[in-house]
């Protein structure tokens, strides 16, 4: 991120560089930080208003064609008076909910994990709309390839520091109609709250394991959070790994790379498509969009609307 003056003005860019080895493999590409996503939601193209600013264009003159504003109610001052009256330009508010959500390649790479670390690994992105949002959170995971399910069972195996605060949304799941499956520590946290709940062996400690009733087809929603080092690092390594006579199933497991059970569960889920969810925040939203999805019904617009 650096910061460009021009004129009186400074504005914040991203400049983005890729690399390979010492050398600079590739140009560089300079675009406002998440212009495109502000100026999708608002209904007005920021950046390119911006630009025309910077140039010498009056913001009046610009924002004139776009005013009143749908926030607004289309019942607002002239924009000359509001301007001159508050000595700045009026907010454009959005008027729906809009959620932008990264498409993630792990599925076309054998053996890859699905934690995310401080590396930059989308391949996309996709922005959704919607009259709330949990509607708008539902359709971004529809788009992205990760759709949320609305019934079933889900499979669900918490980090020692989640099991408090993640044990209350799996209740929600629950008195959603949902079956519960966990790992025998999780379990034990969620029958300490009163959820049902039936176990499933970690890999290498009996069969049928969590990656078994995966492949069986029998799991309609994983919930795996790591350790939070392991989260911080983007990494597996200090997830407690799984026994050394564990067959190798659930991905391509090189023989010098210790992989733990989280690292299976979250591969067998990739491969054979079933919704994942990673984070406690990101199971928050899940769950709210699924009690939206089992209730409402998704709203549709032209584009251009």
């Amino acid at each position: 991120m650096v910061k460009c003056t021009a004129g009186k003005r400074q504005v914040l860019i991203l400049v983005q560089i890729l690399f390979k080895a010492v050398n600079v493999y590739n140009g560089f590409v300079i675009r406002g930080k998440n212009h495109k996503t502000v100026s999708k939601a608002v209904g007005i193209p920021v950046a390119k208003l911006a630009a025309k600013v910077l140039v010498g264009r009056r913001l009046e003159e610009l924002l004139a064609p776009y005013w009143p504003y749908p926030s607004h109610g289309g019942a607002a001052e002239d924009l000359s008076e509001f301007m001159r009256r508050t000595g700045r330009a009026p907010t454009a508010w959005p008027t729906r909910s809009s959620v932008k959500e990264v498409v993630l390649p792990f599925s076309r790479f054998r053996g890859a994990d699905a934690l995310l670390g401080p590396e930059m690994r989308s391949t996309g992105e996709v922005m959704s709309f919607g009259d709330s949002f949990p509607e708008a959170f539902a359709k971004a995971q529809i788009a992205a390839g990760n759709p949320l399910p609305t019934s079933g069972t889900a499979l669900v195996s918490l980090a020692d520091v989640d099991k408090r605060a993640g044990a209350s949304l799996v209740a929600q799941l629950h008195d959603l109609g949902f079956g519960i499956l966990a790992t025998q520590g999780t379990a034990r946290t969620l029958r300490a709250m009163g959820i049902p709940v039936d176990v499933v062996a970690k890999v290498g400690e009996g069969r049928p394991d969590c990656v078994d009733v995966i492949e069986q087809g029998t799991v309609n929603l994983v919930i795996n959070t790591p350790s939070s080092t392991a989260a911080h690092k983007g990494t597996q390594m200090d997830e407690v790994p799984v026994p050394a006579a564990a067959p190798q199933r659930g991905g391509w497991l090189p023989r010098h790379t210790p992989r733990s059970s989280g690292y299976r569960i979250r591969v067998a889920a990739l491969q054979h498509h079933v919704p994942y969810v990673t984070t406690l925040v990101g199971l928050r939203m899940a769950v709210t969009a699924i009690r939206w999805m089992r209730s409402g019904n998704f709203s549709a617009r032209r584009l251009g609307e």
